[in-house]
């Protein structure tokens, strides 16, 4: 109960927060990467190898 607690709160940060972010298609062909961009923080993701690097500062 206490779990569940701790990661519907966690979601909820997590789901506030990301009404900020903004995603932008890289220009790859079959549209597989996107930078995901919040204020300082520019992340590219890959939606094939399921890969979201460790957050890095522009």
């Amino acid at each position: 109960m206490v779990l569940r607690l701790l990661i519907e709160s966690r979601l909820d940060e997590i789901r506030k927060e990301s009404k900020n972010w903004l995603s932008i298609w890289t220009g790859d062909d079959v549209y597989e990467k996107f930078e995901v961009h919040e204020y300082l923080t520019n992340i590219v993701v890959d939606l094939v190898k399921n890969y979201v690097p460790a957050k890095s500062r522009c």
